[in-house]
């Protein structure tokens, strides 16, 4: 019998210290020793899962303002992307301008050359026949001076 009371006393005194345990945390509950084991577990599973829940609050809070404090550092490399995508498109908006220009540029010299090498083509005939009546005329002269005496 002195091995059942030890256990017992040993079981009494568990019991005593979780009702202290759960007295401390608001929770004063009366529950049967048998219970003791199970309630014991559930306690430490709460206090587990109270840590727990206190250091991912910590980690959340600590993220948040690590998030925050990157977003202040994103908000002028935003406001600096935003200005960059209108110098760009301004840009790309005077490079489509210039080319536009330049291929009308390059239209108008191409009919002004086509323009420039017709009438070339016109005056180059027009030599050719003059110096062929030069020569016919040089030849009628000098018929004309052989006839005449």
């Amino acid at each position: 019998m002195n091995k059942l009371d030890n256990e017992s006393s040993v079981l009494r005194s568990k019991y005593l210290r979780l009702r202290d345990k759960l007295g401390s945390l608001n929770y004063p509950t009366n529950f049967g020793i048998d219970a003791a084991e199970v309630v014991d577990q559930l306690l430490s599973d709460l206090i587990s899962t109270t840590d727990s829940f206190k250091d991912l609050y910590a980690k959340e809070k600590s993220l948040q303002e690590d998030f925050s404090h990157l977003q202040a550092q994103v908000f002028p490399i935003r406001k600096d992307n935003n200005k960059l995508i209108k110098e760009n498109l301004d840009l790309h908006r005077a490079i489509v301008k210039v080319d536009e220009e330049l291929n009308k540029l390059k239209s108008d010299y191409s009919l002004d050359i086509s323009r420039l090498e017709d009438n070339n083509a016109k005056l180059k005939r027009l030599c050719d026949h003059k110096d062929f009546e030069i020569r016919t005329q040089i030849a009628q002269y000098d018929k004309l001076r052989e006839v005449s005496p």
